[in-house]
């Protein structure tokens, strides 16, 4: 977003949500997006880590195979 888009949705914010509420509003936001950004890290780690192990499993039970 440029520098207009990010003035225009500030300003519509200003107008509907009103001045009190604007900052409290912002920092809710603010720690939802931290959150949701937590969350997707782990998930990406916990993926990687399953995909890792499975692959393990995979490639050794093919050795197993392989062996006998």
């Amino acid at each position: 977003m440029g520098f207009w888009e990010v003035l225009l949705v500030l300003l519509i914010a200003f107008i509907v949500v009103g001045p009190q509420k604007l900052p409290t509003i912002a920092r809710e936001l603010g720690k939802g997006i931290h959150w949701l950004q937590k969350s997707w890290s782990d998930f990406k780690v916990t993926a990687a880590r399953e995909f890792d192990a499975s692959e393990d499993n995979k490639n050794n039970s093919q050795w197993n195979k392989k062996k006998s």
